[in-house]
């Protein structure tokens, strides 16, 4: 087997750290949220790139994903979100019958349905198509912290 090594000039570097720049302030400063709601995912793009959802203008989850429309369709979907698992659990564990959602089992429908409601009502989402470096820059907001709810899973060992 043969190995080339090709490496990479500090321009092109650079260029990488400015588009990264770019991205990460577009989505400190977002200059257009859109309310999280059902009713918007049939005019999310297929393509790849980072979402980030926003309770009262402040960010409180970072994502990215493959393909925006169906990682987005998921937030809707409890089994397949860990933020909507932990958003469900901290507002409406006291809810009578709560009982904790998992991969294979989402919350009652009432709790289901005020959720839903509470998503729409009260979140909002920015979406940034990006065409690589969208895992970089969703960790480099994830080892940040801040108040954040995302969770290092089998990904951020």
């Amino acid at each position: 087997m043969t190995v080339h090594y090709v490496s990479l000039d500090q321009e092109h570097s650079d260029a990488f750290s400015t588009y990264a720049a770019r991205v990460s302030e577009a989505i400190r400063n977002p200059p257009l949220l859109l309310p999280l709601s059902k009713e918007k995912l049939k005019d999310l793009p297929d393509l790849p790139g980072i979402y980030a959802i926003f309770e009262n203008q402040e960010l409180i989850y970072v994502g990215e994903s493959g393909c925006l429309k169906e990682r987005i369709g998921d937030l809707f979907r409890t089994r397949n979100h860990s933020f909507r698992r932990s958003l469900g659990e901290e507002r409406f564990s006291d809810f009578a019958g709560f009982e904790r959602a998992t991969t294979k089992r989402g919350f009652t429908p009432e709790i289901e349905a005020a959720l839903t409601k509470l998503c729409g009502d009260c979140l909002s989402i920015l979406i940034v198509p990006v065409a690589f470096g969208r895992k970089e820059i969703e960790e480099q907001f994830v080892a940040a912290g801040g108040k954040l709810r995302n969770k290092r899973g089998r990904r951020g060992r």
